[in-house]
């Protein structure tokens, strides 16, 4: 029996419609989600909603109303707001909003467990299970975010790159790619016709 080839499907949605058809608060930061999720019925309604994309006619209503349902499941479930869910320690809280203040500040593992009064190994053990990912991965989702906009608002991928705390346009390249399924060049392409 033949492989298959891998493919992707993705839906880019701009962060201000979704605070928008969600009825929150607006925030001018992106909704941050956990990278990686096993989630069996996010996945269903996903599969619905792009076999139903991928037909040549459908009910508009259908469409949207199965967009919106992964999206209220996918908020719900897999959302890390801005604000600090109240299972956060202090001491998290610390390293998260440390992380936040300068994402492209370059930051060890070691630094930010000192600042917490943590081992590396507690701060990377405590982070992941009250953030969802790991210090690293966090502070990777934050960079790619603000190269979006920096890409947004007509910088070179260089630049971008630089201004976001990569060490180089590839390092971006490499992490944008990753998350976002687009390189950075075509992103920006798209998105400024």
């Amino acid at each position: 029996m033949p492989l298959k080839a891998r493919s992707w499907q993705m839906v880019y949605l701009e962060p201000e419609l979704l605070w928008q058809e969600l009825r929150m608060e607006r925030s001018d930061a992106d909704a941050v989600l956990k990278p990686l999720v096993r989630d069996n019925s996010l996945s269903h309604r996903l599969f619905q909603l792009f076999f139903a994309l991928n037909q040549t006619k459908v009910e508009p209503g259908f469409l949207e109303e199965t967009l919106l349902q992964c999206l209220m499941h996918l908020c719900h479930h897999h959302l890390l707001t801005l604000a600090f869910p109240p299972n956060m320690t202090p001491t998290i809280q610390r390293a998260k909003q440390y992380l936040d203040d300068a994402p492209s500040r370059q930051t060890s593992l070691s630094e930010l467990a000192t600042l917490c009064g943590l081992s590396r190994f507690q701060l990377l053990r405590s982070f992941a299970r009250e953030v969802g990912m790991t210090p690293h991965a966090y502070l990777m989702q934050l960079r790619v975010r603000n190269a979006r906009q920096w890409l947004a608002k007509g910088n070179s991928v260089a630049d971008a790159a630089v201004m976001s705390g990569f060490a180089d346009q590839s390092h971006l390249t490499r992490a944008f790619s990753r998350q976002m399924g687009i390189t950075p060049a075509r992103y920006q392409k798209a998105i400024l016709l």
